[in-house]
């Protein structure tokens, strides 16, 4: 019994070294998972105050922008609106110059009106611009495809084909 007794104390004692490392083991690998973890969470902490102050900046920029190119849009806004009243100032003092000074067709005055020479068309040249008669036309554009056969130039396309018409080729 006491070989016994000595046996179960020497691993008794085996088993309490082993349990005392582990022990010591698995608290420093917690201790060391601890720090590591802290120097992520140090790490992201860093990244997101950056990103933060990065998206501030961003923003700050987008607003300084807008109000620049605002104020530049409203300026050529102006500038072109400004522009285009006097264009239309420029247009209507224009028309109402030729039209008070340069069409002026009869002036109102206390004589009597001399009689006005009027350069009218005679009646053949009226007569010239008529369009001719179907007859006519007709028989100009019959003479106008004479010439052509005459020519040769329609002649020899309808010599080329000398085959009766719908009829097969092969």
């Amino acid at each position: 019994m006491q070989d016994s007794t000595s046996l179960v104390k020497v691993e008794w004692s085996s088993y309490i070294g082993k349990a005392e490392t582990h022990y010591t083991e698995d608290t420093a690998a917690v201790e060391s998972g601890k720090k590591d973890i802290e120097e992520v969470l140090q790490k992201c902490l860093q990244k997101a105050k950056m990103g933060q102050k990065q998206w501030s900046s961003a923003q700050e920029s987008l607003l300084s922008l807008e109000k620049t190119n605002v104020a530049s849009v409203d300026d050529i806004i102006r500038e072109l609106k400004s522009g285009h009243y006097h264009k239309t100032v420029e247009i209507t003092e224009d028309a109402g110059k030729c039209l008070l000074t340069e069409y002026v067709v009869d002036q109102p005055s206390c004589s009597t009106p001399k009689k006005r020479s009027f350069n009218l068309p005679s009646i053949t040249s009226i007569e010239e611009l008529r369009t001719p008669a179907f007859e006519e036309l007709l028989k100009s554009f019959w003479e106008s495809k004479a010439s052509k056969l005459a020519n040769g130039d329609i002649k020899q396309h309808i010599l080329g084909d000398s085959r009766v018409p719908l009829t097969a080729i092969n």
